[in-house]
């Protein structure tokens, strides 16, 4: 599985939850989160997306601590399970709504 496959898995995830997901790009400064995930409600978090088994850079980390810090939900997926986790962590609750569950299971087929 590609990178691209983790962060078509979170767009659709976000798009049923009725959620935004920016790409971010912050022009001269690197290690920065590829995305911000805006839900309903005024939630908002960042996550890094990552090719599976593959780990963030040391910049990486330190931007996701200090955006941390700052009270945000910070974190990287480089997996399903791991998008998953983070928008969970998101909603305060379990996302797996009856539209995450299907889009799930068309993604794992």
């Amino acid at each position: 599985m590609r990178e691209a496959a983790v962060e078509g898995y979170l767009l659709a995830c976000v798009a049923a939850l009725d959620g935004m997901c920016l790409k971010l790009s912050a022009m001269g400064a690197v290690g920065w989160p590829d995305r911000l995930v805006l839900l309903p409600g005024g939630v908002a978090g960042f996550l890094e997306l990552k090719r599976p088994g593959k780990a963030p850079t040391a910049m990486q980390m330190h931007r996701l601590d200090r955006l941390r810090a700052l009270g945000y939900e910070a974190d990287y997926a480089d997996t399903h399970a791991k998008v998953r986790a983070f928008l969970d962590r998101l909603t305060g609750f379990a996302a797996r709504t009856a539209a995450i569950n299907q889009l799930a299971d068309r993604l794992a087929t």
